[in-house]
This record gives structure tokens, sequence and C-alpha cells, in this order.
């Protein structure tokens, strides 16, 4: 009899335990859609004021920069690529949880103009004949102008007086200067590197996926009503970069970049991508269903193909990080066979080789599960949707800090890998333990936003997960 009532009193115990851990892990999901919405709040209010005038609707890396009134805009394609791929996935989540989209539509609409303003005012700046949309692919860094502050000051600082930032925290303080922008006569420097084209196709291609053609949304800009063709805007813009890369517009040779006054970009300007050639390649194919392979990517392609199994290739972050990418939009690493093995090699490869004596310890930062989540996304396919860690994503995802990310100093700094600047998935582990002295700051968040809605995506339809839906942090003031 005592035997039965000790088995009785564990399997109550056993029952208690597994509840309590289900209502913790219920706990822990709704904190992070709330959080979600509140990085989704503060990166309209206090790192992008969307619309259609210069500067409008990019996105700043890291506000208050040296923990002053600075914002600073520089490599603001590599955002625009993870701001595009977030709107698109908070698309799709919205849909398919049956929530209104136009504050979505609205700034993913702004956002593709941005890009496409960005193209035609740099074939303007060199005198190349006027067009309704851009006809080259080549695309100023950002147009961002010195003034930008002060002609959107009430925007920028609208519940915010002082510029002091808060310690311990991502909370942002007043701005009033730009860091990081051209000036209108600056043409040589005011270029996209092939990082920076890298990260767009990133976008373009969650866009091209996952948001559709005419669609009828609400501007909430404006108060019109609009029709837009999300989707094939991506496409064209994809096409158009590959053809400002492989085709050589302005003279010289494939896969080097050139501005439209021949000029070479230097390898240290991100200008030389033959050896990422068949990576670009595959990437363009697989956004716009179009061949992009000439000579030259094909007689690289066995240096991009041995990128996964030979670490002196890896050595070099850039390497790592153009490998995780375009094979992930691409499917570039898939082998011979029917059954890709990209998946396979993005987990296995995505550490970092940082110093000569030794190696971080493998996905020290969750690298594999990122770009394993955007290959599962871009390349839809059950069975290898479960080789992910959904748990270890969850755990990740946990850590970000509920202000958003931050690094003020030595020991003022977002714990736990997020004190650099929404660079979690290419910056070096160290950037990430210690922060990056030379720019402290706030930063954007985007990288903890679009890792969450590939999770969402990716666990879609599971029950335990709370509803996908615009929270009370989120208020769509812009």
């Amino acid at each position: 009899m005592k035997c039965i009532t000790f088995i009785r009193l564990c399997f109550l115990l056993l029952l208690l335990v597994s509840q309590s851990s289900v209502v913790l892990y219920s706990q822990t999901e709704d904190q992070n859609l709330h959080k979600y919405w509140y990085y989704r709040q503060r990166l309209i209010s206090d790192f992008v004021v969307t619309g259609s005038d210069s500067g409008q609707s990019l996105v700043s890396g890291i506000r208050n920069l040296w923990d002053g009134p600075a914002i600073h805009y520089g490599d603001a394609p590599v955002y625009e690529g993870y701001y595009i791929s977030t709107l698109s996935t908070e698309y799709r989540l919205l849909v398919l949880s049956h929530q209104e989209t136009n504050h979505t539509l609205t700034e993913l609409y702004y956002l593709l103009e941005a890009l496409n303003r960005q193209g035609l005012r740099a074939e303007k700046m060199w005198g190349l004949p006027p067009a309704p949309v851009p006809q080259t692919g080549y695309m100023l860094e950002n147009d961002v102008p010195a003034d930008f502050c002060q002609r959107n000051q009430a925007r920028f600082n609208k519940v915010i007086a002082d510029s002091v930032v808060t310690t311990g925290s991502g909370k942002c303080g007043m701005v009033n200067n730009v860091i990081g922008n051209y000036s209108n006569t600056d043409k040589q420097d005011n270029t996209c590197s092939q990082d920076h084209l890298a990260n767009v196709l990133v976008g373009l291609s969650f866009c091209a996926r996952y948001v559709g053609d005419s669609l009828h949304f609400h501007d909430v800009m404006t108060g019109t009503e609009r029709i837009y063709s999300f989707r094939s805007t991506a496409t064209a813009m994809a096409a158009r970069i590959l053809h400002y890369m492989r085709d050589k517009p302005f003279g010289g040779h494939s896969w080097i970049l050139h501005r439209p006054d021949g000029t070479r970009l230097s390898n240290n300007k991100g200008g030389i991508a033959l050896f990422n050639s068949y990576g670009f390649a595959k990437a363009g194919t697989a956004i716009t269903g179009k061949p992009y392979g000439n000579f030259t990517s094909s007689f690289l392609s066995l240096y991009w193909m041995y990128i996964p199994h030979i670490r002196l290739l890896r050595v070099n972050q850039d390497n790592l990080i153009f490998g995780l990418e375009l094979s992930a939009v691409g499917d570039s690493w898939k082998g011979a066979g029917k059954k890709s093995k990209t998946l396979k090699h993005i987990l296995r490869c995505a550490d970092y080789n940082a110093s000569p004596v030794g190696l971080y310890a493998a996905n020290h930062y969750g690298w594999d599960q990122y770009y394993g989540a955007v290959f599962c996304l871009l390349h839809p396919a059950p069975e290898q949707q479960q080789l992910l860690n959904y748990v270890r994503i969850q755990s990740i995802l946990n850590t970000a800090p509920a202000q958003g990310p931050f690094y003020h100093a030595a020991g003022d700094l977002a714990p736990n890998g997020w004190a650099g600047s929404s660079g979690r998935f290419y910056d070096k582990p160290p950037d990430q333990d210690k922060g990056k002295s030379a720019f402290p700051g706030n930063y954007n968040g985007l990288d903890y936003m679009l890792f969450y809605n590939c999770y969402r995506l990716l666990k879609a339809g599971d029950t335990v997960l709370p509803a996908y839906q615009m929270t009370t942090e989120f208020n769509g003031t812009y």
C-alpha cells in the first residue's frame, strides 16, 4: 500500500513539473512576442523616419553614437536587407493569424521605394539618362542629408528630450546630428559594396517569397489607398543587381564592381566579388528564376563549393558570411544528388576562426540556427527543418535585452552576445561579448526581430505559442 502511495506521489510530482514547464514556456514565448513589438515600435520611432524624402525609410544602425546626440547611417543597405526580411516575414505571420497588415505593407512599400530612390539618385548623380525606375543596378549607400535630424526633428525626438543614454538599457536619447552620410558631391565613396548587395538580396528573397503582387493596402502615412506589386518589384531589383555585377554596364570585368565612370571599387571597398560570383549567381536565380552564371562564375564554382570543406577558406570572416548568406538564399552548397546538402553545411560551418591560435566554440552565437532558419524558410522542406534546434533558438531569443541591444562602456553593455550593432549574426564573437568600443550606442535590434519571425514561421501551427498579433507595445506612430 505504501508502495502504491509513493508511486502516486511521484506521478503527481511529475505532472506538476510538466505543467509548470508548460507555463514557464508559455510565459517566455509571450514575453518574446511583446518584446518583438516593443522592438518594432522602437525601430520606427528611433531608427527610421518612414517616408519618401531624402534619407527617409533608411535604417540607422546606431542611435546615440559615442553615447551622444548622433545617429549613424553607415552601411544602410545592410540594415535595409534585414528590414525587408523582417517586414516580409511579419506580413506572412500576420496573414496566417488573420490580422491587419496595413502598417507592415506601408513600411515595406516605402522601404522598397527607398531602394529605387537610391538607384535613381546614383544614376542622376553620375549623369546617366533619366528613367522612371533604375536601369543599372548601381546604387548609393545612402542619401541621408547632413541636416536630416533638423528636417525630421519632431519625428526623431517625439517623446525624447535628453540625449543622455540610460545606464544598463537600450532606451534611446535625443539626436541632433548625422554621422556616416555623404555629401551630394561625394560620388566616389557613396556606393554599395558586395556585402551591401548580398544583404539586400537576402531581403529581396524574403519579399519575393512571402509577399505577393497587386496587394491593396491603406497607406497609414498618407491616408490613401494603394495597390503595389511587392514580389515583382523585389525580383526586378534583384535582376538589376545581378545585371550590374555580371554584365559590367560600366566596363571592366564581370563580378568586379565599377562606378559609372569606369573606375573600379577596390577590394577594401568590397568591389571584388569574383570568388563569390557563383554564390551571387545562384542567389539571383533563386529569386528571379533566371540564370546568371557565366564562364567566370562557373570556373570559380569549385572554390565556392569547397568553402564548407576547407577550414582555411573560412578563416576570413567575410568568406564565411558570404558563404552562409548566399548559400542560404541560392542553395548553392547543394552538391551532387537530389537531396540538398546546403543546410548540413550551414549547420556545420557556422563558426568563426577568430585567431591563428584557436577557435571559438562552434556555433557560439547561434549562427548555425539563424542561417539554417533562413535557408529553411527560403527552401521549405519538412525533413530539413527537423535538423534545426528549436529549443536553442528560443533560448537565444530569450536572452535579447528587453529595451533593445546596446553598448555604452566596458561594464555597461547588453549581455549574452547582444552588444553589437545589430550584428549578432555577422560580427566577431569578441564584439558581441565585449562590445564595439569604437561604436558605442544603442542598436536597432533588427537581428532579434528577423530571427524571432523566422522562429515563428518555422513553428507555425504550434498551438502552445501565443497568437502572432500586434501588442500594446506597438502603437504604429511614425
